[in-house]
């Protein structure tokens, strides 16, 4: 997953318009490789860096329940 790190028209998408904090690509869409190296470098139109990866966080397991047992 990648953020927007700065505003641009994604002229291979209609001139989408992605501003500073969106999310790459946006949902429904997807990315070649050769793309994501486009816009993650300098060799795009800007000629600078437009998006960067971002890490996903974990999924967070749930608690699981515990039981208690009385004892007498």
């Amino acid at each position: 997953m990648y953020k927007v790190i700065h505003q641009f028209l994604d002229l291979q998408d209609g001139s989408y318009h992605y501003k500073v904090g969106d999310t790459f690509p946006r949902s429904g869409k997807k990315a070649t490789a050769k793309r994501i190296k486009e816009l993650s470098g300098t060799e795009n139109k800007i000629h600078r860096p437009l998006i960067e990866a971002i890490e996903e966080a974990p999924k967070e397991e749930k608690p699981k329940k515990r039981t208690t047992r009385k004892t007498k």
